[in-house]
């Protein structure tokens, strides 16, 4: 009896570390940070991502690509092999729908930018305000700051931008599943249009002129 009531005991602590664990991990939020950083010319991308109170820190950098490119003679078979369907207004909706649901942390934008054209610094100026007004409208986060500050005297720009989202887990399944909805209809729309065209008689007959 002993026995029995040790691993039943052992058994709902186990089930509760379980249940205790899922919990957490479905609820817990995945920290990811996009960075642009522009000098000039210069510019870099970087991806980090953080879950589960910084057990996992992945880091990228997406742009400039760290692999090492392929041919191009590669590239351009590659190329005519892969297709890519054209996605319509309304999965563009779908997506914006969706990734609007995923919670932005922080919005960090600081850009300096000069020219010696002073129409041109004054137009860019008022386009870069007018996009952060839409930015500060359409984006509810914690923290924002979007900064902007012109130079009438020299040519050159500097800009780093950061995006913060927390999204959960859960969150991220809705979206990657709806995406994959996107992707099946397109699919499924692309093969029945190619047998709507195999429907016809390709075969001749001789001149019928």
């Amino acid at each position: 009896m002993r026995y029995n009531r040790i691993f039943d005991l052992n058994f709902l602590i186990i089930l509760f570390l379980i249940v205790g664990l899922i919990i957490i991990t479905l609820r817990s939020s995945l920290h990811i940070i996009l960075t642009f950083k522009i000098h000039n010319e210069d510019i870099c991308v970087k991806l980090n991502i953080k879950y589960l109170f910084n057990l996992i820190n992945i880091e990228r950098q997406l742009y400039p690509s760290t692999k090492k490119e392929k041919s191009s003679s590669s590239n351009k078979k590659k190329g005519k092999k892969k297709r890519k369907g054209k996605l319509i207004s309304r999965d563009y909706l779908t997506i914006y729908r969706l990734f609007a649901k995923i919670r932005i942390y922080e919005i960090y934008s600081k850009v300096e930018f000069g020219s010696e054209i002073i129409n041109f610094t004054t137009f860019i100026y008022v386009l870069i305000n007018a996009i952060y007004g839409n930015i500060a409208n359409i984006i509810d986060a914690e923290k924002m700051y979007l900064g902007v500050n012109p130079n009438f005297t020299k040519n050159y720009i500097i800009a780093e931008i950061k995006i913060h989202a927390k999204p959960t887990i859960r969150e991220l399944v809705v979206v990657a599943r709806a995406w994959y909805k996107i992707y099946k209809n397109k699919k499924d729309n692309k093969e029945d249009s190619t047998d709507e065209s195999n429907r016809f008689n390709k075969k001749s007959y001789g001149n019928n002129s």
